[in-house]
């Protein structure tokens, strides 16, 4: 996601602003959550279920969403 900031111009003083602070540690899933967490590794979103139990549909793509996500962010600052 931060190298998709960054095509948004209006994220790009707050990037400036943060990106020495930021640090992206790696953990593993039992670490962070605890050994009683249980994960798939390779895990595959799929919203078939959803569709045909409630007939929900996205209305949006990732793109737009992450987008709206971003602007929102620099709307509240």
């Amino acid at each position: 996601m931060a190298k998709k900031r960054l095509k948004w111009p209006q994220t790009t003083d707050f990037t400036k602003e943060t990106s020495a602070e930021v640090r992206i540690v790696e953990l593993p899933a039992d670490e962070y959550y605890g050994e009683a967490y249980q994960d798939v590794q390779d895990r595959v979103p799929n919203i078939d279920q959803a569709v045909q139990d409630v007939g929900w549909k996205a209305r949006r793509g990732l793109e737009e969403s992450i987008r709206d996500l971003f602007r929102g962010a620099v709307a509240a600052r």
